[in-house]
C-alpha cells in the first residue's frame, strides 16, 4: 500500500489514547487495498489535553473521511457529530464517525454489536440468558444496550464509579422495562460476563 500512496489519498484515523493496543490499521487499510479504494487507517494517540483541539483541527482537514475512536474519546466523539445513529445518541457516544456530505461528521457507536456478534459466532445464545456487564465507560453502554437488543433476560451492571453504574442503569432500564436491569457485584449465576474496563483491551 506504502508504495501507492498519494496526494488524492483519502485518510481514516484511529484515535484514542493509549493507542499502541489497536488493531484496526491494518485490517481497514487491508480491507480497502483489496477493495481498491485508495485510502488508509492511521493510529494517532492524542494526550487528552489537546483533544478538543484536534477535533477542532479536523474541520478543516478536508481529506480526512472517517475515525475510529477508541479509548477516553468515544463520548467526546458523539459530541462532535452533527448527526447520530439512534443507539449513538441514546448513549451519547460514537466509536466510528464518517463525513457527511456538508462536512459535517456522523457518528455510530457499534462495540455491542462486535461484542453481541463474537458471542453468537462462537456457538452461544443471548435471548432468555442472564447476563453480568462489567465496565459502564462507552464500550461498556454500547455493549449492554445491545445485549437488551439481542433479548438479554436480566442484565447485572457493575463499575468502580458507582455513578457511571447508575447512570447506565437508569438509562437502559427506562428504555427496556420489560428487563431487569440492576447492579450487581457478585459473578454467580451469569451466562454471560462482558468485561469492558480499559484492563479487558
Amino acid at each position: 500500500m506504502l508504495e501507492k500512496l498519494n496526494g488524492k489519498t483519502r485518510l481514516f484515523m484511529t484515535v484514542g489514547c493509549p493507542i499502541g493496543q489497536v488493531k484496526s490499521p491494518a485490517d481497514i487499510t487491508h480491507a480497502f487495498e483489496t477493495r481498491d479504494i485508495d485510502a488508509v487507517q492511521v493510529p494517532i494517540e492524542i494526550r487528552p489535553n489537546g483533544i478538543d483541539d484536534f477535533f477542532t483541527a479536523l474541520e478543516f482537514a478536508s481529506n480526512v473521511d472517517g475515525m475510529v475512536i477508541t479509548i477516553p474519546y468515544k463520548f467526546m466523539g458523539a459530541n462532535i457529530c452533527k448527526t447520530l445513529t439512534p443507539r449513538a445518541s441514546l448513549l451519547s457516544a460514537a466509536n466510528v464517525i464518517r463525513r457527511n456530505s456538508d462536512g459535517t461528521w456522523h457518528g455510530d457507536m457499534t462495540d455491542g454489536l462486535g461484542f453481541c456478534n463474537a458471542v453468537l459466532k462462537a456457538g452461544s445464545t443471548i435471548k432468555g440468558k442472564r447476563a453480568l456487564l462489567i465496565g459502564a465507560g462507552g464500550a461498556g453502554s454500547a455493549i449492554g444496550l445491545a445485549l437488551l437488543d439481542e433479548g438479554i433476560g436480566d442484565l447485572g451492571i457493575y463499575d468502580i464509579d458507582p455513578d457511571r453504574s447508575d447512570k447506565l442503569m437508569n438509562l437502559l432500564a427506562n428504555n427496556y422495562d420489560s428487563v431487569s436491569v440492576v447492579k450487581n457485584t457478585a459473578p454467580q449465576g451469569f451466562d454471560i460476563i462482558a468485561h469492558a474496563t480499559p484492563t479487558g483491551m
